[in-house]
């Protein structure tokens, strides 16, 4: 979506309403493999837990699954683990299970965690420097007694991770872990000492250290010796959001790594169908420094694997092929709903000026998001020019006319632009604008005047459309096709 000046037009702002492919079947070769995608998001931990429960999780599980579908894994092909489903346990057998034992040599494999990292003493002490294992904390993290001290139980250590994914050599294996201390949750590594990182406002750090204090550092050269061995053997890309001394934070819109990460891949796949992981990293750096400053606080990606495999790159589907983000909004729309948009015409030749009227069912709140030809949203209401979207009852609206600050004109490329529209009553006073600037702020949350469409403000409206009281939620989707 892109926005351009017509001062000749009453000085009005514009921008362009861009047209989007027709869904298309996933390519044939992407179905030939037993591809296995295994996320795993516990935002909720058990009572006796001795971490906070963490925001945002189910946001991250959302954008998670449009990236394992964006890297060509079909519905049938991404199993998810959330909340009390992702036991140690658990854990360990999906992915014994689904990701092994379902899989063979020249399948592809992505393995996404989101939720508390934890430092524990190491349960064998020569292959950690600093006397510390780094584990992903299952729902079932607790502290049990062990003579004097406490343990740490319901958890995933990096020596069995990097043990279970040894047994997916020969496959494409992506893994990544969205929880503090996790640079080298997936195998034997050597951490370091870092200053300790402030925390924002309303944000969650992903861990913790469940250790006794004083641990004894074993011989460095044993170290060396014995992870140069396991780095040796190393066959997968590991993507993490913190070094091993560092944290990584939940937010109410979602994990903060995740969120760079479901952006970049996103952008990513309008332009090639290849992925290099070095430019995914660095894309998530830009993302991260756009938002947080260059001398930012919040840690940055990091990433393993040999560099044959890195070289390889990530395999992303083509936007007319895969399109996660419009079947998403799709899916928000009621049936045989009140008619809540009209369009002028349903054909809009490129640089024709478009106009929607929407007409208020009731007195509440209007938000309208149109998905491109790249599968990008964006909110066309909504926006800089006109922030404020409440409306009263048989009000009518006329997107695209001066009087609104703004004006619509269809855009290249051609093809089908989705449009939803959302009304919400004055229970549920929804505002995706401001949701976007709370998500992203201003500088990344808004290109021109449009705003991007907030991950959690979807899961906001998918969450009304659930709820008992069905007048708080009405929502309209309508396609018009763009063309020379």
């Amino acid at each position: 979506m892109n926005t351009t000046n017509l001062p000749t037009r009453r000085h009005a702002r514009h921008f362009l309403l861009a047209a989007a492919m027709v869904l298309a079947p996933l390519v044939a070769s992407l179905e030939a493999h037993a591809n296995r995608a295994l996320l795993i998001g516990i935002g909720q931990y058990q009572p006796e837990s001795p971490l906070r429960d963490l925001p945002g999780i189910d946001v991250d599980l959302e954008n998670m699954g449009q990236v394992a579908q964006v890297m060509g894994f079909d519905s049938t092909q991404i199993r998810v683990l959330r909340d009390h489903e992702a036991t140690a346990a658990q854990i360990r057998a999906e992915i014994e299970h689904w990701l092994i034992e379902g899989t063979e040599p020249g399948d592809r494999v992505l393995l996404y965690f989101s939720g508390h990292g934890v430092r524990v003493p190491d349960a064998q002490v020569i292959d950690e420097p600093d006397g510390y294992d780094e584990a992903l904390a299952g729902y079932d993290l607790r502290l049990e007694p062990d003579g004097s001290e406490q343990v740490a139980a319901g958890i995933v250590r990096d020596d069995e991770l990097h043990d279970l994914l040894l047994q997916l050599a020969g496959r494409e294996v992506m893994v990544i872990l969205d929880a503090c201390h996790s640079a080298t949750a997936t195998r034997a590594g050597i951490g370091f000492e870092a200053a300790r990182l402030q925390r924002a406002d309303g944000w969650v750090r992903k861990g913790g250290a469940l250790a006794r204090s004083g641990t004894a550092h074993p011989d460095t050269d044993l170290v060396q010796r014995t992870w140069m061995e396991r780095r040796d053997a190393q066959h997968w890309i590991s993507l993490a959001a913190a070094e091993d001394a560092q944290s990584a934070y939940a937010t109410s819109h979602g994990s903060l790594f995740t969120q760079a990460l479901h952006a970049t891949i996103m952008n990513a796949r309008s332009q090639s169908p290849w992925l290099a992981p070095n430019d995914l990293q660095a894309g998530m750096t830009e993302q991260l420094r756009a938002r947080f400053g260059e001398q930012s606080w919040v840690p940055l990606p990091v990433l393993e694997g040999p560099v044959d495999i890195l070289a390889k790159g990530i395999r992303l589907t083509d936007p007319g092929q895969a399109r996660p983000v419009r079947m998403r909004l799709e899916a928000l729309a009621l049936p045989e709903e009140r008619q809540l948009i009209r369009s002028s015409q349903h054909h809009y030749a490129i640089g024709e000026p478009v106009q929607l009227e929407f007409t208020a069912p009731g007195d509440g709140h209007f938000n309208l998001i149109a998905v491109d030809a790249l599968d990008q949203p964006r909110l066309l209401f909504p926006n800089g020019w006109h922030p404020e979207n409440r409306v009263t009852a048989g009000q009518s609206l006329t997107l695209g006319a001066p009087v609104l600050g703004f004006r619509l004109e269809a855009s290249a490329p051609a093809g089908e632009s989705y449009l939803l529209a959302v009304f919400t009553d004055e229970t549920q006073p929804l505002n995706f604008y401001r949701e976007a600037l709370a998500e992203f702020g201003e500088r990344a949350g808004v290109d021109r005047g449009l705003a991007k469409l907030s991950s959690s403000a979807m899961m906001r409206a998918k969450g009304i459309r659930v709820t008992p009281v069905h007048s708080a939620y009405t929502a309209q989707g309508l396609a018009i096709a763009v063309g020379e």
